[in-house]
């Protein structure tokens, strides 16, 4: 589907390159929407299709800036990849590959498990690995011992596993044309479908919140299902997104959806019976991706490449800044500052993202391979090159914290700059796999916005707060990670 797609756009983009004068700003003559596309960085008469076509042109086979290709395993097709630390959980066709790169210039293969199907997603809680292998269903890979990995249960789901979430002693697996099954995993040799809700269209991604599954689910957009009976999953809510619901994340109340030719999404899920669109923008391309931190949700727009949208009001939602990544941005992973966006053919672009309104590309590493997705751990990308297998590549602008140990305590750091005006950066440590919420309160307790509201693997973090519509005055920020809590105070000083 995607080779079609991209044959289509080929043959649209030339067209467009004939109206490129109107092309900036101009209203959608369908629905009178406004396009977000920008002429290039230096306000040239080329196009953003010219430009990315320029920049590929200057580009050499096998190039890279800023970046070390410091280990690789190649073997694939890899199209999904999980990382705990320094061993990475990932895909080589119908294996799942466990691999240390403790020493990423010689990776050490701990072991591996052959499953029916082709592995296509990856999710790892406790000892055990989730694996959403295709046409055969939910394989569960214990861990425990990575050198001796070993399959103790599955269940066929029935449709095509593309994606899973897990969330206490269940898995949350989007089936594609079979919906949404929810698999009870107390017993991972033994697991059960406990419910399951056939949505209606192509169940592509999952995320789960409270007790709610937020399902992409193609063309019928946005389905929220209440799972607090497992047994009997219900829906409670839907939003038709208007295209093809490539992907999910949630943020507090807010749903963000990458819907394909109609961009971001933004979903009032704060009643799951009645989801309200409440504020949408157009990106200019194909949303494939969506990752939210702090006030912003950044989109991997397929020829667009990165889109940075504030959406610290989500009513009215702007593009803060975009960078235009040369090839076809499928995926994007944020990360202390800086946005890993995987561009396809053009591999791994790095993009320094600490002022959103002006993002730059500081590091990049084109293989000539198909970079599916991206993970990150510290200062190492690990990058699904599809056929090519995995790559380990090290973003050299991190040298100092490189070798920065996992943190062995939780911890919340006082924000910096303190007073501020407009944002300021918090950041906070994590010893372990944990459920962390990080939201900032006004000084009646009033909860303000939401920055951080998702699994995390153990490491170092930080997220950019916006103040931009908020008033003068002192601020509380909370994290919530398992049996740890704390409060610290900051103050907006315009």
């Amino acid at each position: 589907m995607k080779v079609q797609r991209k044959l289509f756009l080929s043959w649209a983009l030339i067209a467009l390159v004939t109206l490129s004068s109107a092309y900036a700003e101009r209203p959608d003559a369908m629905d009178g929407r406004i396009h977000s596309k920008r002429l290039d960085p230096f306000h040239s008469q080329m196009s953003p299709t010219e430009y990315a076509v320029a920049k590929r042109a200057a580009r050499t086979l096998g190039g890279s800036s800023n970046t070390t290709l410091i280990g690789r395993w190649a073997y694939g097709p890899c199209l999904a990849v999980a990382v705990v630390g320094k061993i990475a959980y990932f895909a080589n066709g119908g294996y799942l590959e466990i691999v240390d790169f403790s020493s990423p210039a010689s990776p050490v293969e701990l072991g591996k498990v052959l499953t029916p199907s082709v592995v296509r997603g990856v999710a790892i809680s406790g000892s055990y690995a989730y694996v959403a292998d295709g046409d055969d269903g939910l394989r569960i890979i214990d861990i425990s011992n990575p050198s001796s990995p070993r399959e103790v249960g599955y269940f066929d789901t029935g449709g095509l596993a593309i994606d899973v979430a897990v969330s206490g002693s269940y898995a949350y697996v989007a089936d594609y044309d079979d919906g949404l099954r929810i698999i009870d995993i107390s017993n991972p040799s033994s697991p059960r479908e406990a419910g399951y809700f056939d949505t209606r269209s192509a169940a592509a991604g999952v995320a789960v919140s409270g007790s709610y599954a937020c399902v992409a689910d193609g063309y019928d957009g946005l389905r929220i299902i209440d799972i607090s009976n497992p047994s009997s999953p219900r829906e409670v809510g839907y939003f038709d997104t208007g295209d093809w619901a490539y992907g999910v994340a949630v943020g507090g109340s807010y749903a963000y959806v990458a819907d394909g030719y109609d961009g971001l999404r933004i979903i009032d899920i704060s009643n799951p019976s009645s989801p309200r669109e409440v504020g949408y923008f157009d990106t200019g391309d194909y949303a494939e991706g969506v990752a939210v931190s702090g006030g912003y949700a950044y989109v991997a727009d397929g020829g667009d490449g990165l889109r940075i949208i504030h959406i610290s009001n989500p009513s009215n939602p702007r593009e803060a800044g975009y960078f235009d990544t040369g090839g076809y941005a499928l995926g994007v992973v944020v990360s202390g500052g800086y946005a890993y966006v995987a561009d396809e053919h053009d591999g791994l672009r790095i993009i320094d993202v600490s002022n959103p309104s002006s993002p730059r590309e500081v590091g990049y590493f084109d293989t000539g391979g198909y970079a599916e997705a991206v993970a990150v751990s510290g200062s190492y990308a690990y990058v699904a090159y599809g056929a090519h297998g995995l790559y380990i590549i090290r973003n050299d602008l991190l040298t100092s914290v490189k070798d920065d140990p996992a943190p062995n305590t939780f911890a919340l750091r006082q924000n910096y700059p303190n007073p501020f005006n407009p944002s300021t950066t918090i950041a906070f440590d994590i010893p372990q796999q944990s459920h962390v919420k990080l939201a900032v309160y006004d000084v009646l307790g009033r909860q303000v916005r939401t920055l951080v509201d998702e699994e995390k693997q153990p490491g170092r973090y930080s997220v950019t707060f916006d103040a931009s519509n908020l008033p003068s005055g002192v601020y509380l920020y909370r994290m919530v990670a398992g049996d740890f809590a704390q409060v610290r105070k900051m103050v907006v000083m315009k």
